[in-house]
């Protein structure tokens, strides 16, 4: 499940401080979009993402480029570089997990 406060922030803030949830909307997120959900996430954190086998030989060449490198784990975290490339990072991770 999906959810978001509200957009403006004046009915957020009304909403919290009467003590009501500023929720906005939810959804019922798919499989496919989960899985998008936890590699976006992921790339987004300090923690990183784990990697299949697969998946670590196509970042290689991201490790390269300097835009991500793997922790003492094996984790994939992101540089500052790879920040600004997250979007197609994460479209290209999902992309792989979709075909296996």
């Amino acid at each position: 499940m999906r959810r978001w406060n509200l957009s403006p922030y004046v009915d957020w803030l009304r909403s919290t401080n009467a003590g009501v949830d500023p929720i906005g909307g939810s959804e019922e997120l798919s499989a496919a979009n989960l899985e998008a959900e936890r590699v976006y996430l992921g790339l987004r954190t300090t923690r990183g993402l784990v990697l299949s086998d697969q998946e670590a030989s196509r970042v290689v060449r991201w490790i390269e480029a300097g835009w991500g490198m793997l922790d003492a784990t094996g984790r994939l975290v992101l540089t500052p570089l790879g920040w600004l490339r997250l979007d197609a990072l994460a479209a290209d991770l999902t992309l792989v997990r979709s075909h296996y």
